[in-house]
């Protein structure tokens, strides 16, 4: 756990349970999350959703962004699961901030898509902080690329690291990405404890 917005990115990519993270305080804590609904049906179970529902309310989470959410779908009931979202909430100071939930193309062969949308994601950061009205922005999600390549298109929009490690691979593809205004000094990897294919989530203390 480290990391305030004028820090570099150095201990992002240490892991710690849920119960470890400190108190929100006056801050909105934001959770980004991968419910593996495509990795297998162990994942599917309402024994598993309960727990992923617990590991949410330990981190103490104000807000959830889900990847590989089901909508009527038979392999989970045809339950309608989140959308992918994008949602604005007020801050205890009163301004409002953006942020984003995003679930990039995956692979190699989504290479190409997934470039395209980190150059649309660019462009949405540039937006927000030109306005009328400027706005902080929070993008989070599974990038499903290195943070390195992540940055490549990011930060040139403004916005710096905060969860995520530097390895490429599957470990550190739940990122959180932020403007320069906010304040993240308690940021971290989650361990999930098996609830997602994925080994972390994504977590920052927004204020």
């Amino acid at each position: 756990m480290s990391g305030g917005a004028n820090e570099g990115p150095s201990g992002y990519s240490k892991p710690v349970h849920a119960d470890e993270l400190p108190d929100l305080q006056n801050g909105t804590g934001g959770l980004t999350l991968n419910l593996a609904n495509g990795a297998g049906s162990e994942y599917r179970t309402a024994k598993n959703r309960e727990e992923q529902a617990e590991l949410i309310r330990e981190t103490g989470a104000t807000i959830a962004g889900f990847q590989e959410v089901d909508i009527g779908v038979d392999r989970s009931g045809n339950a309608n699961t989140a959308l992918d979202i994008a949602r604005r909430v007020v801050g205890p100071d009163g301004q409002e901030k953006s942020i984003i939930n995003v679930h990039l193309a995956a692979g190699k062969e989504g290479a190409g898509l997934r470039e395209k949308q980190l150059q649309f994601l660019a462009e949405v950061a540039r937006a927000e902080a030109k306005g009328p009205p400027a706005r902080e922005l929070v993008v989070m999600g599974d990038f499903n690329d290195s943070t390195e390549n992540v940055g490549k298109a990011l930060e040139g929009a403004g916005l710096h690291r905060v969860v995520g490690g530097k390895k490429a691979n599957g470990d550190n593809f739940d990122q959180v990405w932020v403007s320069g205004g906010l304040d993240t000094h308690n940021a971290a990897q989650v361990k999930t404890d098996g609830v997602s294919d994925h080994a972390h989530a994504g977590y920052a203390i927004i204020r």
